[in-house]
């Protein structure tokens, strides 16, 4: 679990921070890296530095966001609007696996210890009205709506794939 402390700023991403990210996606995405895994260059997208969080041995490992909770949100909303727009575009797909693998634990007691990324403070109700209730609230609902327009937007092009772009 990522908890980003109370001394972190708000999330606070736009247009203008969203776009370059975007587009460094759909430009890795659409990038010819062939079948080797050690061909593909990939892309930075910046550091992420975190600090293991005191806790009991007994539970799931949390780590606070020291810098790059910026990113890391954006990530997860994201890999949401993606969760989102497959399932209803594919209804045979089961959107479980991108909340298990990237957004919940889903074996955690509480419903919030349950979010991989736990926001600071004031941006947790946005948070988890966005990313689990796909309900769009605040800033985080803002990036989400973005990201959700352009991922249906790139799910037209002839030979897309969303276990291609998951993979990105």
């Amino acid at each position: 679990m990522f908890v980003v402390p109370r001394f972190q700023r708000r999330y606070d991403w736009r247009l203008d921070r969203w776009q370059p990210f975007w587009d460094d996606i759909v430009n890795e995405h659409r990038s010819p890296h062939g079948t080797d895994p050690q061909g593909v260059e990939g892309h930075f997208l910046g550091s992420i530095v975190l600090h293991p969080a005191p806790g009991p041995a007994s539970t799931l490992m949390q780590h606070l966001v020291i810098d790059g909770q910026q990113r890391l949100t954006t990530i997860m909303v994201l890999l949401a609007a993606l969760r989102d727009v497959r399932a209803s575009m594919d209804p045979l797909w089961d959107p479980k696996s991108i909340d298990d693998q990237y957004l919940r634990n889903p074996y955690a007691k509480s419903p919030l210890e349950q979010e991989r990324l736990l926001p600071t403070e004031p941006d947790r109700k946005a948070y988890v009205a966005t990313v689990r209730d796909g309900h769009p609230t605040a800033g985080v609902g803002e990036a989400y709506e973005y990201f959700n327009k352009q991922i249906r937007e790139l799910a037209r092009e002839k030979d897309f794939s969303f276990e291609s772009f998951e993979k990105t």
